[in-house]
C-alpha cells in the first residue's frame, strides 16, 4: 500500500510519530538528540490486514516500529508451509536483527491486523547506534528477550494437539497487546482466520474450538475480535 494517505481513508487512529518512537522499548533511554534523528529519518505507514511488509532473504531496507496493530514474522518450512515464529505488537519493532547484523531479513513480515507502523530506514538506525551505543545495548537486550519468548511460542506450537496450539496462539496475541502503549484492555483485534494462520490449522477448526470455549464462558468471540473472559481456563489447556 502507498505510504501516503489521508486520515479519513484509514480512520481516526493515526498515531503521533514522536509518541510512537518514545513508546518503543528500544528508544526509551535514548537522548533527545537521538530521538530527533530518528524522527527526522522515518515516517508513518499503514499496512492492511494480510499485507506483506518484506520477505525473508531480501535486503533489509527498514525497521518497522509498531504503533497500532500486529505484525507476524514467519519462515517457510521445507514442506512449503509457512510457520509463524513471532508476533510483534505496539511498542516493539520488526526487522531489528537485520538492521543490527547488516544482513538480509531472516523472516517474512506481514500484518495480522490493520497496522500503523513507523518505517525507519536501516541506514538511519545504524547512524543512531553509532551516535549512541546504548541503542545497540538496548537492541541486544530486546533480541535476547524476544528470542526466549519465541522459544516459548514455538514450544506451544510444536504440540500435535490443535486445542493447545490455539490456546498458545491466543495467549501470545494477548501478550502482544499488553503493551503500555495500549490504553485499554478491550477485545483482542484478532479474527478467527488470523488465529488459524498463527496456529497452522483450519478456520473450521478454530470456529469449532472457540465456539466450545465460548459456550464454557472462557471467551467471547465478536467480529474479528476475541475477548478472554477466563485467563486461567485458557492457560489450563496448556498444562
Amino acid at each position: 500500500m502507498d505510504d501516503r494517505f489521508e486520515d479519513d481513508e484509514l480512520g481516526s487512529h493515526m498515531p503521533d510519530l514522536q509518541v510512537v518512537i518514545r513508546a518503543c522499548g528500544l528508544c526509551r533511554q535514548a537522548s533527545d538528540e537521538t530521538i530527533l534523528l530518528l524522527e527526522e529519518g522515518c515516517h508513518l505507514a499503514h499496512a492492511d490486514r494480510g499485507e506483506i511488509l518484506w520477505t525473508a532473504g531480501t535486503v533489509a531496507r527498514f525497521v518497522a516500529i509498531v504503533a497500532d496493530g500486529m505484525i507476524r514474522l514467519a519462515r517457510r518450512a521445507p514442506h512449503a508451509h509457512e510457520v509463524v515464529v513471532e508476533l510483534v505488537g505496539p511498542g516493539s519493532c520488526a526487522g531489528i536483527l537485520a538492521a543490527v547484523s547488516e544482513g538480509p531479513y531472516a523472516l517474512t513480515a506481514s500484518a495480522v491486523t490493520p497496522t500503523w507502523y513507523l518505517k525507519l530506514p536501516t541506514s538511519v538506525w545504524r547512524r543512531a547506534m553509532r551516535k549512541e551505543p546504548n541503542l545497540y545495548k538496548s537492541a541486544m537486550e530486546e533480541l535476547r528477550h524476544r528470542l526466549l519468548q519465541s522459544y516459548d511460542f514455538l514450544g506451544g506450537m510444536a504440540t500435535c494437539a490443535v486445542e493447545p496450539r490455539l490456546a498458545a496462539a491466543l495467549l501470545s496475541v494477548h501478550e502482544v497487546f499488553r503493551s503500555p502503549f495500549v490504553e485499554t484492555d478491550e477485545a483482542l483485534p484478532i479474527s478467527r482466520q488470523s488465529l488459524a494462520e498463527i496456529a497452522s490449522t483450519s478456520v473450521e477448526t478454530v470456529i469449532r474450538t472457540t465456539t466450545k470455549w465460548q459456550n464454557k464462558g472462557w471467551i467471547r468471540a465478536g467480529y474479528r475480535t476475541i475477548s478472554i473472559l477466563d485467563m486461567e481456563a485458557i492457560r489450563g489447556i496448556l498444562a
